[in-house]
Parts: structure tokens; C-alpha cells; sequence
């Protein structure tokens, strides 16, 4: 369930398992968080694709990336039990 959305879940539930979900309804987000510039990588994956799908990219760059996903998961982690 979606958090606690009934309604919405068997939304979700009927378009995927009933009724099936037309590539022109999809999109794809393709997101990046890394310590260093995705842009090329980005671009070329962008450039390189043949599909029909819609394709969205976002790539952000974090100087200190290490220490960043460090104080993420252990905000988590501190967090984690807070329903």
C-alpha cells in the first residue's frame, strides 16, 4: 500500500497488472549523485539511446561526496526508527 492509500495502491496495482502501462504513458529519469561531473557520461547516454521511451537526466555533482553519503546514512541510521 501506498503509504496508507488504499486508493491509490489499487490504482498502481490495476495499471500494471490489468490493464498495463503504453510506452507512450512511460518516461524515464535516469539520476545521478556522484563526486564527479556526469555531464559526458549523461550526454552520451542521452545521444546513444534508440528507444521510444522518453529519457530525463539529472546528474548532480557533490564536491565532497564521501562525506556527504557518510552524514546521509547516518542521519538514517539516527532516524531510522522514527515511524
Amino acid at each position: 500500500m501506498e503509504a496508507g492509500n488504499t486508493g491509490l495502491a489499487d490504482a498502481i496495482d490495476d495499471a500494471q497488472l490489468q490493464n498495463g502501462i503504453a510506452a507512450r504513458n512511460v518516461s524515464h529519469l535516469l539520476f545521478t549523485l556522484s563526486g564527479n561531473d556526469p555531464t559526458r557520461v549523461l550526454q552520451s547516454s542521452l545521444q546513444n539511446y534508440q528507444g521510444a521511451i522518453a529519457q530525463t537526466t539529472v546528474g548532480i555533482c557533490v564536491a565532497a561526496h564521501v562525506e556527504f553519503v557518510h552524514a546521509v546514512y547516518e542521519k538514517v541510521m539516527v532516524n531510522g526508527d522514527d515511524g
